[in-house]
C-alpha cells in the first residue's frame, strides 16, 4: 500500500511538469519570425495565424498545436512546421 501511495505522489509531481509544457497556450512573447514568414510566403496573416505563431515551442520542435491551426488555416505542412520553429520565447 505504501509503494502505491508514493507512485501515486510521484505520477502527480510529473504530471504536474508535464502538463504545462503541453498545454500551454499562446503567450504575448515572440512569434514575429512565425508570422513574418507565412506574410512572405503568400499566405493571409490574421487572428488565425496570431494565435498559431503564440504557441511556445516543444523543447523537441514545434508546437503541434501551432502546426495544427497552420494547417487547419491552409499553410502546406512543411512551411507550418518551419514558421512554427521560428517561434522563440
Amino acid at each position: 500500500m505504501k509503494l502505491r501511495r508514493v507512485l501515486a505522489a510521484l505520477s502527480v509531481v510529473a504530471a504536474a511538469g508535464v502538463v504545462p509544457l503541453v498545454t500551454s497556450g499562446t503567450a504575448q512573447a515572440s512569434g514575429f519570425d512565425c508570422v513574418d514568414y507565412l506574410k512572405a510566403n503568400g499566405y493571409a496573416v490574421g487572428d488565425i495565424v496570431h494565435e498559431a505563431c503564440g504557441y511556445q515551442p516543444l523543447p523537441t520542435g514545434p508546437s503541434p498545436f501551432c502546426v495544427a491551426l497552420l494547417v487547419a488555416h491552409g499553410v502546406t505542412g512543411g512551411e507550418a512546421d518551419h514558421a512554427c520553429r521560428l517561434v522563440k520565447f
